[in-house]
């Protein structure tokens, strides 16, 4: 922010509420930003009983945003404050494997928390077929970036190259943190938009058919009680089905989870219209697409309507 210029809207973008205070440090921002948001990528409600949350300055902001829906009712209880979902999204740019199509090399890949049952299944699966299975071999210590873009373009490489990948509920062994909520993590939106097929966890929610409500976005498996081999060895099986699944994940994801659709649902939200860079983004990511599948009547359309300025 310029000491100098005037804004019609600033965007706070935080990994948690705890961070909402850190703008104060730039002096005078309040009067020099005529709209005011806060996005916080994961606020769980348990947290807001928090009374030292609680005393962030949440009325700084004419908008909050959450990447977490339970969240909405509770906070606009305690801040008394425009309250809107706004779910994860990618770059899409980034994580489409469109149109170059690199050979998936990679049979499973297993990023982040994962079911110990699972995973020793899937060890065992890869060892008896000679399968290449890709997992976090570092689990107990803070990991550190050397550089943020070149590890995200290296994830999305490797997922554009991976035949399965595997998800289940966000946090799914931190119940303390979440107290038994579960929502749709964003690795979803990460694994999916990247055309990889998904194993794992299918919620039930209205949301999630909101969001992935097409056939076979997630290949329904619990731990606890399906093999992994069968699963697996069914969907290598039958080729026709794989690249059916892939292709539909990737463009249906063209179509609602890059961050551009959820730009224009934060603009509508706070009533503001949408401009012309922005309109042709989402439009050339529709055209993509339907390019994808050939046939405009496959992809579901949007909800926002994009109103260009």
């Amino acid at each position: 922010l310029s000491p100098d210029q005037e804004y019609d809207v600033v965007l706070v973008v935080a990994d948690n509420a705890w961070q909402m205070h850190l703008l104060n440090s730039v002096r005078g921002w309040r009067e020099r930003c005529r709209v005011k948001a806060f996005y916080v990528n994961e606020l769980w409600p348990i947290s807001l009983h928090n009374w030292r949350l609680r005393k962030e300055p949440f009325a700084n902001y004419d908008y909050l945003f959450s990447g977490v829906l339970q969240s909405i009712e509770p906070l606009k209880k305690v801040t008394g404050k425009v309250c809107n979902y706004l779910p994860p999204a990618v770059d899409m740019d980034l994580f489409n494997p469109n149109p170059n199509h690199p050979e998936r090399v990679v049979q499973a890949a297993y990023v982040g928390r994962r079911d110990p049952a699972l995973h020793r299944e899937l060890m065992q699966w890869a060892s008896n077929d000679q399968h290449f299975y890709h997992y976090d071999t570092v689990r107990a210590q803070k990991l550190f970036i050397d550089n943020h873009v070149e590890h995200r373009q290296m994830y999305a490489n490797l997922l554009k190259r991976s035949t399965f990948s595997f998800a289940l509920q966000a946090k799914r062994d931190a119940n303390k943190e979440t107290a038994g909520i579960e929502v749709i993590g964003g690795r979803y939106y990460e694994l999916i938009s990247s055309g990889t097929i998904v194993v794992g966890w299918k919620p039930s929610s209205d949301q999630f058919q909101k969001e992935f409500g097409w056939q076979d976005s997630v290949i329904s498996f619990n731990p606890e009680t399906d093999d992994i081999a069968t699963t697996l060895n069914q969907l290598q099986n039958d080729p026709e089905r794989r690249q059916q699944i892939s292709q539909r994940n990737a463009a249906e994801s063209l179509n609602r989870h890059d961050w551009g659709h959820r730009a224009v649902s934060l603009l509508n939200s706070m009533n503001m219209p949408v401009g012309i860079k922005l309109a042709n983004r989402i439009d050339a990511l529709s055209e993509q697409s339907n390019l994808l599948l050939g046939n405009e009547q496959n992809i579901t359309k949007p909800e926002n309507t994009v109103t260009s300025s």
